[in-house]
């Protein structure tokens, strides 16, 4: 009886202390850095864009918020601040965010990129 209180106790903590969809966004204040990788397992070839932030933060698990669509031929992004996390990993790093375009057919895209102004 005491090991399922415990049990349950431990599930109520994780629940509580686990990322929130709400969590805090601050201003980029930073050049965003992007990356093209491309995965390749034995069925498709997909790409994606690794993003970091130019600034290191005192957490390394801090994230940047965006949204990301596409079309036939048209990629929007739009980064939209820094998701800072209820968790601090305690070493220095940027801010990071994946955007997997998936598997693309031999052609020419365009690429729109937005990033939120700072308003003073």
């Amino acid at each position: 009886m005491r090991r399922l209180t415990h049990t349950t106790i431990l599930l109520l903590l994780l629940l509580l202390c686990s990322c929130r969809k709400d969590a805090p966004v601050d201003q980029i204040g930073s050049d965003i850095k992007i990356r093209m990788l491309e995965t390749v397992d034995s069925t498709k070839r997909k790409l994606q864009f690794y993003c970091s932030t130019e600034k290191e933060y005192s957490c390394s698990n801090y994230g940047i918020s965006k949204t990301f669509s596409k079309s036939s031929d048209n990629f929007d992004i739009d980064f939209n601040g820094i998701i800072i996390s209820n968790v601090c990993l305690t070493s220095f790093g940027p801010a990071t965010t994946t955007i997997d375009l998936g598997t693309l057919s031999n052609g020419t895209y365009n690429l729109d990129i937005k990033c939120r102004e700072e308003k003073k």
